[in-house]
């Protein structure tokens, strides 16, 4: 137990040491938990923006009817962010791990370990989805359903979006740890062009929120 807490303060707060240990990285136990993780954290975000859009546009009778099932259920909610994203975890490690592999050959590197680049792609974002899965079972001891707690809570957001942020350095001391990499050019496609794309979508969103109805 000492142990985990011990490499989970090392991803945390000391990420190039963590992400030399090669090891580690290759460890199927650690990157099934992180894929997993990461993946039920994308069906979260995808419940969310459901939501924003329940707000915003005229829904089908059907698809209103399914969205306020899963967010007045706690029990429904859990069940399907668990199931879509144990069964969809795979194409993270595919899809996302291959366009991760890419902006490594972006930032300079040749020949280099494709399934080592797919793993620290689960793991860095692991720095978020982690908390943030906690903070979801925290708020469901909290709040009667996740409408509620969408309403009414904006914490857990701030949270997760600082989580995020400090997931885009971690995954850039990685690369940087474990691959020839341009230094410039890994901080673009790792650090700021990651940025960039969230804080436009969070303005849509922001946006689409206040005034698309």
């Amino acid at each position: 137990m000492t142990s985990i807490f011990n490499k989970l303060y090392s991803l945390y707060f000391r990420p190039s040491q963590f992400f030399s240990d090669t090891n580690l990285l290759q460890k199927r136990w650690l990157i099934f938990l992180a894929t997993a993780f990461y993946s039920v954290t994308g069906v979260f975000e995808r419940i969310e923006q459901k939501v924003i859009r329940y707000d915003m546009v005229n829904i089908p009778e059907s698809k209103e009817a399914l969205l306020n099932t899963i967010v007045t259920s706690w029990f429904v909610f859990w069940s399907v962010s668990l199931v879509i994203g144990l069964l969809f975890a795979w194409l993270i490690w595919w899809i996302g791990g291959w366009f991760y592999n890419l902006r490594i050959k972006w930032c300079g590197a040749r020949e280099f370990d494709k399934d080592l680049g797919r793993s620290i792609y689960v793991i860095s974002n692991m720095v978020y989805a982690l908390p943030a899965t906690i903070g979801m079972l925290v708020v469901t001891l909290c709040y009667n359903d996740y409408l509620n707690f969408y309403t009414e809570d904006f914490i857990l957001s701030i949270v997760v979006v600082i989580f995020v942020l400090w997931s885009l350095i971690v995954s850039y001391k990685a690369v940087s740890t474990n691959f020839k990499v341009k230094k410039w050019l890994a901080i673009w496609w790792f650090m700021i062009a990651p940025i960039i794309l969230n804080i436009t979508i969070l303005f849509f969103y922001v946006f689409a929120s206040l005034y698309v109805k």
